[in-house]
């Protein structure tokens, strides 16, 4: 049995995207935890499910350095006290906090989704090419774990991190995408001569 430690900047989106994964991981013996910020309903997903969680407040835009390293701290002392086998890190904040935190815990394995860079490496504005060049070892500190895979979901940001030398090609994993489960959104056929109108949103 392995432990297995989720690390996500929002329960509600660990909820949506990574719950099944964690259910399957959990269903096939091994002990799951997550640490995300705290919402009632997310967590009570999380907790029905069989799984431990662990509050640990993210700022999910927010730039200030001692609320930042509080994040990182807590995360290294939540590493320490569980000691898991491998840490998955979702989420930029998450894979770079969770990254810097897993390696001076020494945590044997990490795997980091990157599901999208944004503005920063998308961007050749001036202030976003400085703070690219102020946040590149950063994210080779996070990215620079020896037993580590970097998993992306488009190849624009495989060959944005590659290419900067910000992860090495033999960590670069792509994925598909996050994944539907079918059973909650089963396929049905279109009919023939009806309008149809589809809406995709967030939750």
């Amino acid at each position: 049995m392995a432990v297995i430690f989720f690390v996500v900047n929002s329960s509600p989106f660990f909820v949506s995207h990574r719950l099944p994964i964690a259910q399957f991981a959990k269903e096939a013996g091994h002990e799951i935890h997550v640490a995300a910020a705290y919402d009632n309903r997310a967590v009570s997903e999380i907790e029905k499910a069989g799984i431990l969680f662990h509050e640990v407040e993210f700022s999910r835009k927010g730039i200030n350095p001692f609320f930042e390293l509080k994040t990182m701290v807590s995360l290294y002392y939540l590493f320490r006290k569980i000691k898991p086998d491998l840490v998955h890190l979702v989420t930029i904040k998450p894979y770079l906090y969770g990254g810097f935190a897993a390696r001076i815990a020494k945590i044997p394995s990490v795997v980091s989704s990157v599901a999208g860079l944004g503005i920063l490496f998308s961007s050749n504005a001036f202030k976003y090419i400085i703070l690219r060049s102020i946040l590149k070892p950063f994210y080779r500190i996070a990215f620079g774990h020896n037993n580590q895979r970097v998993i992306f979901q488009n190849t624009a940001d495989r060959s944005a991190l590659v290419g900067k030398s910000v992860v090495s090609r033999d960590k670069a994993v792509m994925i598909r995408g996050s994944g539907v489960d079918l059973e909650s959104c089963p396929y049905l056929v279109e009919p023939v001569n009806v309008p149809v109108i589809s809406f995709a949103a967030g939750y």
